[in-house]
C-alpha cells in the first residue's frame, strides 16, 4: 500500500490494481474518474420555477451547498445538501496548480490542473505531473517571499495547497439538481479542500483525532453550511459531532 502517494485517482486500473482486482474477469478497464467526487458548490443552481403564477429562473439550490458528484458509466449525477456527515478513512496531500485556456474553443477544456502526486505530508518535494516538482514552487521554506523575483511570486501565489480526504459520506436531506427532494445512500468519496479555511478547520479536526490516538475512521464529522453573503461568496463552518463507531 505504498504505492497510495502515487496513485492516479483518475485512473480505473491504477486503481484496480492497488486494490488487488486487476487480475479479475470482466471489461477492459478504461481511464476514468471512478470516484465519487465531494465539494462545496459556492454557484447558486438556477432552475424554473413558478412565481405569481409565471415561470421564472430562480434559485432551486442555494450557493454553498455541498455537491456530491456520482460516477456512472456514463454521465454523473449530482446532489446537494445543506449538511452532511463524513466517515473520514485517511487523508493525504498534495500541491495544485490551474491553469486556463484563455484561447480554448467552444467543447475545448477551459483549463488544466497541473498537480504533483500524494503524500502524507507537504515537508518533501512532490513530483507533479509535469515531470518537475511541486508545480514550480521551491523546495524548502521561503524565508523572505518579497525578495524573490515578482514572477516567481505570481506563480507561488498560484499554487495550492491542498487536503485530500477519503472515506464515505451521508448527504442529509439532499436535492438534485432540479431542487427536488431525494434519497442518496452512503457512498465513498474523494475530497480535494484547497479552500484556506476548510483546510483549516478539518485539518484541526485531524490533529484532535491524532492528539487523542484515535483513527478517523472511528469516528463521523458533521458539515453544516451556515449563511451566504453577497457575491456568491460563502461563509461556511464545520461542526462537528463525533461518535464512536
Amino acid at each position: 500500500m505504498t504505492d497510495i502517494v502515487t496513485l492516479n485517482t483518475d485512473n480505473y486500473a491504477a486503481m484496480a490494481k492497488a486494490m488487488g482486482i486487476a487480475g479479475e474477469g470482466g471489461r477492459s478497464p478504461k481511464k476514468s474518474n471512478n470516484l465519487n467526487r465531494l465539494r462545496i458548490w459556492h454557484s447558486p443552481l438556477i432552475g424554473q420555477g413558478e412565481v405569481n403564477g409565471k415561470m421564472k429562473n430562480v434559485e432551486v439550490v442555494d450557493g454553498g451547498a455541498y455537491r456530491l458528484e456520482i460516477v456512472g458509466e456514463g454521465d454523473s449525477t449530482f446532489y446537494y445538501s445543506k449538511e452532511i456527515v463524513i466517515r473520514p478513512f485517511m487523508q493525504r496531500f498534495m500541491y495544485r496548480r490551474y491553469l486556463a485556456n484563455m484561447n480554448a474553443k467552444q467543447g475545448e477544456p477551459k483549463g488544466t490542473y497541473h498537480r504533483t502526486i500524494m503524500a502524507d505530508t507537504l515537508n518533501i518535494d512532490l513530483k507533479d505531473n509535469t515531470g518537475k516538482f511541486n508545480c514550480g514552487k521551491p523546495a524548502g521554506y521561503i524565508q523572505d517571499f518579497k525578495a524573490l523575483p515578482s514572477d516567481m511570486q505570481d506563480l507561488i501565489r498560484q499554487i495550492k495547497r491542498v487536503r485530500v480526504v477519503f472515506g464515505i459520506v451521508e448527504m442529509l436531506n439532499p436535492v438534485d439538481t432540479n431542487g427536488n427532494e431525494t434519497e442518496v445512500k452512503e457512498v465513498p468519496f474523494i475530497w480535494e479542500i484547497d479552500n484556506k479555511d476548510a483546510y483549516k478547520i478539518v485539518g484541526d479536526q485531524f490533529n484532535i483525532f491524532s492528539k487523542k490516538e484515535r483513527l478517523p475512521l472511528q469516528h463521523k464529522i458533521k458539515f453544516r453550511r451556515l449563511k451566504k453573503i453577497r457575491y456568491l461568496m460563502v461563509v461556511t463552518s464545520i461542526h462537528l459531532w463525533l461518535q464512536w463507531i
